[in-house]
């Protein structure tokens, strides 16, 4: 049911741990699952934006 949480959860922690490639490419592989909550979609989505004021 809820098998998309560990994928969102590391993609957060990527972020705040320096490795910006993962933080990249598991928000889009998420994205292409059916079953995902709108409101997981709607943060998926805006996350992007947060690598655009990091460098690297």
């Amino acid at each position: 049911m809820y098998d998309w949480r560990i994928d969102y959860e590391q993609s957060i922690a990527a972020y705040y741990v320096g490795r910006h490639d993962l933080g990249r490419n598991l928000p889009q592989a998420l994205l292409e699952r059916t079953e995902l909550p709108q409101f997981l979609v709607d943060s998926l989505t805006s996350n992007p934006g947060f690598y655009d004021l990091r460098p690297g």
